[in-house]
């Protein structure tokens, strides 16, 4: 991006590839992760800007330029002019999506996305160059903008610059996207306060906050806020308070908890009312992230998507309800130890999928009441139509064991192991029995706390 002029107006922010994002010290291993205070990532001018003028309807418009080629910019203090953009390909927009929606989730601001540049109050842009001065490679830049039609931030990133490093290129995103919402540099003096220095390679990592300029300690670039950026985005704009409205189901009762397991592995957030997934739903474990959020991850994979913002998920074999499948399981779930505990394990023992929520409510209240016991309940599943659709009518020992092992433990079974269980069903255990014995294992147990957050 070439800027004309310097104007005395507008706010600006940049990454300099010679500067401090890209120090270069060596950082010591074990260093350990500090938090940052609220006061030091608050910028008043940005926040203000964006409150007053940008969302004073409590309501900020997305743009992404998708298409590429010559776009004309305000350019904030660098004055007007036409820029030579890049397009933003599936993959990076599907990541503003999921990122914009995550925040509409924890923040009091409501966004939209938008379709044109004209209707936009953050527009994005992937440009082909960005120059505003002589002293190194700018990566990116956050630029507020005011006429007599409008008021708008205008975010552009380097594309060549920034190209051949995807979580790179999302940090500086989410850097340029937190300017928008009132964060400022850990480093930046301005207004007072800073955190520890004024040198930017000697204030916070990225891990502590995204709006930090230095290399990051594990080497990875964070892809989302930290704790005190979002702490910091919640003093400025509030705590969301409005609930998820289509995941409301009174038919069942809601028993919550916060699931840090699966959120620290979010990958993407799938918004689509209607999402299409490939492959069977029993290919994919479901997660209850907490609060009223969900969570699919594809078997084999270790990555969790989010599904808070989708209505219907389409597989292979059946279509899921978020509201009246997901989330109506789920809710049934009180705990560990609890019936519906057991229950919920058994389900994935034996079947490796989510329970569906009439099943599952049926199960519970019979085992409950005591007209079954787990034992028999284990049987019953052992024996099921169900099971002999997935897996044959006729399934030899060994096949039953190399079964469970996969359902539970995600592998197949070692020789010894093998062995042992096939000497216990050649010595008269049932099969039910068996299932029992792996729905209740550690490991399942573990697994379940990590699919529900709860301990």
């Amino acid at each position: 991006m070439r800027y004309a002029c310097l104007l005395e107006t507008g706010q600006s922010e940049l990454l300099v590839g010679n500067h401090s994002i890209m120090d270069a010290t060596t950082v010591a291993l074990g260093t350990e992760i500090r938090t940052v205070p609220t006061s030091a990532l608050i910028s008043s001018s940005f926040s203000n800007f964006t409150r007053t003028k940008v969302a004073a309807d409590g309501v900020l418009s997305v743009y992404v330029n998708a298409t590429g080629g010559p776009v004309s910019v305000g350019g904030g203090p660098y004055g007007s002019q036409t820029i030579q953009t890049l397009s933003i390909g599936t993959e990076l927009q599907s990541f503003i999506n999921s990122t914009i929606t995550r925040l509409d989730s924890l923040i009091d601001l409501d966004f939209e996305m938008v379709n044109t540049q004209a209707q936009g109050e953050i527009d994005f842009f992937l440009d082909q160059e960005i120059v505003v001065d002589s002293s190194g490679t700018t990566l990116g830049i956050a630029l507020s903008n005011s006429n007599n039609q409008r008021n708008w931030w205008e975010l552009v990133l380097n594309g060549p610059a920034l190209g051949n490093q995807p979580d790179y290129l999302r940090y500086a995103l989410i850097h340029e996207l937190g300017h928008a919402l009132g964060l400022e540099h850990p480093f930046d003096n301005s207004d007072g306060d800073v955190f520890v220095s004024s040198n930017s390679g000697a204030s916070a990592y990225p891990e502590e906050t995204v709006m930090a300029y230095r290399q990051p300690i594990n080497g990875s670039w964070p892809t989302w806020y930290s704790n005190a950026d979002i702490n910091a985005l919640i003093e400025l704009w509030g705590k969301e308070k409005t609930p998820a409205s289509n995941l409301s189901n009174s038919s069942y009762p809601t028993f919550n908890a916060t699931n840090a397991y699966a959120i620290n592995l979010l990958r993407d957030y799938l918004t689509t009312p209607l999402t299409i997934l490939s492959g069977n739903s029993y290919n994919y474990k479901f997660f209850n992230l907490g609060s009223g959020r969900y969570g699919i991850q594809l078997k084999g994979t270790t990555g969790i998507d989010e599904i808070t913002g989708a209505t219907t998920l389409q597989f292979n074999d059946q279509s899921l309800s978020l509201a009246d499948d997901v989330a109506a399981t789920f809710n049934q779930v009180k705990g560990k130890d609890d019936v519906s505990g057991v229950v919920f394990r058994l389900y994935n023992a034996a079947f490796s999928r989510l329970p569906d929520a009439a099943g599952l409510q049926n199960w519970i209240n019979g085992n409950a009441a005591g007209h079954v016991t787990y034992a028999s309940s284990a049987q019953s599943f052992s024996e099921s139509p169900e099971f002999k659709n997935r897996y044959g009518s006729n399934v030899t020992d060994t096949q039953f064991i190399t079964t469970l092992y996969d359902n539970v433990l995600g592998r197949a079974p070692d020789a010894g192991g093998l062995s042992h269980y096939q000497s216990l069903l050649a010595s008269g255990r049932s099969r039910g029995a068996l299932l029992l014995d792996f729905s209740e294992s550690p490991e399942n147990r573990v697994l379940f706390t990590r699919i529900t957050g709860l301990a």
